[in-house]
């Protein structure tokens, strides 16, 4: 169902201040130290002081000005970054307090601060059978908010075709962008596995799982509770006791393949859970991925 323009309104505050909440966090300065730009520019001369690297010293500019002259430079920010968030009917699901896809966003837009703010491209792709709502990458503050709009007002549903969402951003997409898949991986099949490898050789490719403790892990001790079909109206009642081994090594199996998937392609993956912060989890799997590089 479509959301009023009061909802998105109030869900871009909400995620707006949960970004602005992590400014003093180690997110901006872990990811800028992650993925370093391609080189250093000039930028101009200043006066030397004691704190002051005495090898960046120009001798030539200090004998002409009779004071201690260095240069400064900067560092040269030209990545992209495209995001593509899944916004399928089994991310609109929660136990903890938020939904996946509400996780997911934060982290989206957190991540697409990081990038924005330090002169890099973030672009954005939300899908569920397909891209449905795609900006091309670009840099600067008002990106930010309108990916926090898209964000916040895409409609959630339908079935997760990733196959299809990889095929659209291979034709789209620079060659040698970063790209950071954000889903479930919840009822993705195995028909992706191609286009992903595709990617992967196209592209520098993360997949960040998000999943909820009850995707899989079922509480004891319950007895029975009704299940529903995220993609229908269909209910069923099941023991939970009975089920819970079969469901868990099933959970843990489908896990384990979509992993086992990204890692065989060359690209590189991350599992996190609602129920915690994906701060710290991120800024580490990015400095350990950069220190392999």
């Amino acid at each position: 169902m479509a959301l009023s323009q009061q909802e998105i309104q109030e869900a871009i505050r909400k995620l707006e201040l949960f970004t602005h909440e992590l400014v003093n966090s180690n997110l901006v300065g872990g990811y800028k130290s992650a993925f370093k730009g391609k080189g250093l520019e000039f930028e101009g001369f200043r006066e030397y002081t004691s704190s002051d690297d005495a090898a960046l010293i120009d001798w030539k500019a200090s004998a002409r000005s009779e004071k201690t002259i260095i240069r400064e430079f900067a560092e040269e920010r030209n990545l992209t970054v495209f995001f593509l968030l899944d916004s399928s009917a089994t991310m609109d699901f929660g136990t903890s307090g938020k939904t996946k896809y509400e996780y997911a966003a934060q982290m989206v837009a957190a991540l697409s601060y990081a990038v924005l703010n330090v002169g890099d491209s973030a672009g954005l792709g939300i899908y569920s059978d397909g891209i449905r709502e795609q900006m091309l990458p670009t840099s600067g503050v008002s990106q930010y908010y309108h990916m926090l709009n898209r964000i916040s007002s895409s409609p959630l549903g339908s079935k997760s075709n990733l196959k299809r969402a990889l095929e659209q951003i291979l034709l789209s997409i620079p060659r040698g962008s970063f790209i950071i898949i954000v889903s479930d991986f919840l009822g993705v099949g195995t028909e992706w596995k191609d286009e992903l490898a595709i990617c992967a050789r196209k592209f520098d490719v993360v997949g960040l799982c998000v999943r909820d403790e009850r995707d899989m892990r079922f509480p004891e001790g319950v007895g029975e509770v009704l299940l529903a079909d995220p993609y229908s109206e269909r209910k069923v009642a099941i023991d939970v006791d009975a089920v819970k081994p079969a469901f868990e090594r099933e959970a843990a199996a489908q896990l384990s393949y979509v992993k086992r998937s990204f890692e065989q392609s060359g690209a590189d993956f991350l599992y996190l859970e609602t129920g915690g912060s994906f701060v710290d989890p991120l800024i580490q799997f990015f400095i350990r991925r950069n220190a392999r590089r």
